[in-house]
């Protein structure tokens, strides 16, 4: 027999199961061997690329088509320069306030164990000075000692310092307010700060002169008075739509209000209302496209705080003095400052915000960023008070229904059944409502809800049958008519939250700010309402608990003031941020609801359904009667039939 040797090629390959020791039982018969990354890793690779690949095909087109934009780019920037110039000058002018605040030796009540030293501000502080304070605090708490991150930290806020005083001089700052900001974030992130920060409060140095300076900004940048710029805004926009002046003492009713608002968004614009006009603007504003992309792709890290300045515009205030300021701004996910300074100030103060989220809790970008905010909340539960109010409740507005009880009672249970009210769900089945129990107990929440649903029904017999109507009309009609009242129950429910919180404002915490004069910002309570952005869903709700809270006190017609302010915030919070005109279907709902209520002598009307609110919210539950038993034979007998009787009558 001849014997062939086999060439190379005719070799058998190599078994990579049965050569590494493995035998063929451990690979099953058409079983494949994945060498696929693990699903954490590979799920944070494709968001990673696909983040990449949209930021460069937006850049590419912007590229591409640019001189398309660039005459509307330039146009919307001179026009709406006025608006960007009053916020900015307002932060400055704030922040500038910060160089009068004492950040050692009066600023909160030093503890045993804190450095004592003299009162000082930082306009007059060496970096030595700051560097040996770093040292000494760090010290006091017993860590390792660090000169080189010490004398990082004390370089930063003398950069920070200086660049403040630079832009109070008018003088040229790479990136303006927008990157001093950030600078700010990026300090509050290094980890001697965040070590200084997060000590224990009963043992944490009070008088450490750079973590001070750094949280008293965090509070001004709250703290930043916008009415003047948004008045002066809105009075442009509405002035140039109806091509002259209104008279100050000309009024205005909620409808009239909508005929102004409504008019204005005729006006060209950049627009994200459908997918031609949203491409038209990505292409225009490439850095704000992507900027929006990564929302959606890395929810957590995105940072809403870019580009989108937080300023406070009015008060809610009861007849016994007490206040809470409002302040505009986005969602905290992402944002150094309020996680690692306003919150820590607001703690160290006693200072309290309430919250309202605004955001989508199906979408599951906007999921993750409400529970992101619902942990600072459980992390800080004496500074923030956190409640979700999802503007889109796709889930819990029902799809069909027959009039308007029949609406609310479908809506109620989707936020009551199962206590759903009281937690986040997952993303396929949350209610988009999350109340804690300080804020709102369950009686509380019922009584909104039932308030609610007797607004609608009496303002739609007074407004003869204007809501029914649309009900009846089915399709479109009927789903605009859901929406309407789904805000105005919202509306209840956050006034509602409003009230108990300015009610639980003691004045004990009032006299305190006020004697110690720690600083004029130093208010003792906030709130806000934000979604991602603060520019389209926040914006309505926010309009429409400032208008209930009004009429519920005061019926008379709205002022040109309040007019000019409301349009402001309208067509202001879009320009600011994203350079555009807020979305035409969002601000339908609140158009809706302008028109439900009607004209001025109509709100005489709704006042009086809203003049006793507050009272049914803050009512204390009566005690049952105690039961009288009676002396000698027969008291067991009428102590059960008491209690028979109260079950059923």
């Amino acid at each position: 027999m001849t014997v062939r040797s086999l060439s190379p090629s005719e070799l058998p390959l190599p078994n990579p199961v049965t050569e590494t020791g493995l035998s063929k039982k451990a690979t099953p018969q058409g079983r494949k061997v994945s060498t696929t990354a693990p699903p954490v890793a590979a799920k944070v690779q494709n968001a990673w690329l696909k983040f990449q690949a949209g930021r460069a095909a937006i850049y590419l087109f912007s590229f591409c088509f640019c001189w398309l934009t660039v005459w509307f780019r330039l146009y919307s920037h001179f026009y709406h320069k006025s608006l960007h110039d009053g916020i900015k000058d307002a932060q400055i002018q704030k922040l500038k306030s910060s160089f009068d605040v004492i950040i050692g030796g009066h600023v909160g009540s030093t503890t045993k164990g804190a450095i004592a030293l003299a009162d000082q501000t930082i306009e007059f502080l060496s970096l030595s000075e700051l560097r040996e304070n770093i040292l000494q605090c760090h010290k006091a708490i017993g860590c390792k000692q660090d000169p080189a991150s010490a004398t990082k930290l004390a370089h930063a806020v003398i950069a920070i310092r200086e660049k403040i005083a630079k832009l109070h001089r008018g003088e040229f700052v790479w990136g303006g307010v927008e990157g001093l900001r950030e600078e700010i974030a990026e300090v509050m992130k290094m980890q001697i700060y965040q070590d200084l920060e997060n000590y224990p409060e009963s043992h944490k140095p009070k008088d450490c002169f750079a973590i001070n300076f750094l949280q008293v900004l965090a509070v001004k940048f709250v703290a930043v008075d916008g009415t003047a710029a948004l008045t002066a805004y809105g009075k442009k926009c509405l002035e140039s739509h109806n091509g002259k002046p209104f008279a100050e003492e000309e009024q205005f009713g909620p409808a009239d209000l909508a005929d102004q608002l409504s008019g204005c968004l005729q006006a060209a614009s950049f627009s994200s209302d459908g997918w031609v006009r949203k491409m038209f603007w990505a292409l225009a504003h490439p850095h704000l496209a992507v900027h929006s992309l990564k929302s959606v792709t890395q929810p957590l890290e995105y940072n809403a705080s870019e580009s989108n300045p937080s300023f406070t515009a009015y008060s809610y205030a009861d007849s016994n003095g007490k206040e809470m300021r409002f302040y505009y701004g986005p969602g905290p996910t992402g944002d150094a400052i309020f996680e690692h300074g306003l919150l820590p100030a607001y703690k160290r103060f006693q200072i309290h915000e309430l919250r309202f989220n605004h955001q989508d809790t199906h979408k599951k970008d906007d999921h993750a960023r409400v529970q992101d905010a619902h942990r600072m909340a459980r992390e800080h539960p004496e500074a923030l008070r956190h409640a979700v109010v999802g503007f889109d409740k796709s889930r819990a507005v029902p799809a069909q229904f027959v009039g308007i009880n029949d609406f609310f009672r479908q809506y109620s249970d989707s936020l009551v059944t199962g206590n759903a009210h009281r937690k986040i769900g997952g993303q396929k089945e949350d209610n988009g409502v999350c109340i804690p129990q300080d804020l709102l107990d369950d009686r509380q929440v019922r009584t909104a809800l039932q308030f609610a649903e007797s607004f609608c029904v009496q303002m739609d017999l007074h407004r003869q049958s204007a809501l029914e109507n649309r009900i009846n009309a089915g399709g479109a009609e009927q789903a605009r008519a859901a929406k309407a009242m789904q805000l105005i129950a919202d509306t209840f429910l956050t006034l509602a939250m409003t009230y108990t919180s300015l009610d639980q404002i003691s004045y004990e915490d009032m006299t305190r700010l006020f004697d110690e004069q720690l600083d004029q910002d130093l208010s003792s309570f906030y709130t806000s309402g934000a979604c991602k952005q603060d520019v389209d869903r926040a914006v309505t709700e926010n309009i429409m608990l400032r208008l209930f809270f009004r009429w519920a006190t005061n019926p008379a017609p709205l002022t040109t003031q309040e007019v000019y302010e409301i349009a402001g915030a309208v067509f202001g919070r879009a320009r600011l941020v994203d350079d555009r005109a807020i979305m035409k279907q969002r601000y339908a709902i609140m158009e809706d609801v302008l028109r439900f209520v009607g004209s001025a002598e109509d709100v005489h009307h709704a006042h009086q359904l809203l003049s006793g609110y507050r009272e049914a919210i803050l009512a204390q539950p009566q005690p049952e009667p105690p039961i009288e038993v009676q002396q000698g034979g027969g008291g067991w007998i009428n102590n059960a039939m008491s209690r028979i009787w109260r079950m059923f009558f």
